[in-house]
């Protein structure tokens, strides 16, 4: 009877265990993507006239190119 609780145990245990290292890796990646999408968002509404000008130099290199 004391190996089968010593195994319950174990298993409880090694579960709860399983559970927070799964949690901690989903809050790192979670906020990785989070923290992503945020710089992407953020970054066109920082600065409008920068972006515009970025995406129109790199669409005319594109076409440049491609035309070429």
């Amino acid at each position: 009877m004391k190996r089968h609780v010593e195994k319950i145990a174990g298993l409880i245990i090694g579960l709860g265990l399983l559970a927070v290292l799964v949690s901690v890796l989903i809050v790192v990646f979670g906020g990785s993507l989070i923290g992503l999408l945020t710089v992407i968002v953020g970054f066109p509404t920082a600065f409008p006239i920068t972006t515009t000008a970025f995406v129109l130099l790199a669409l005319g290199v594109f076409l440049f190119r491609r035309f070429k």
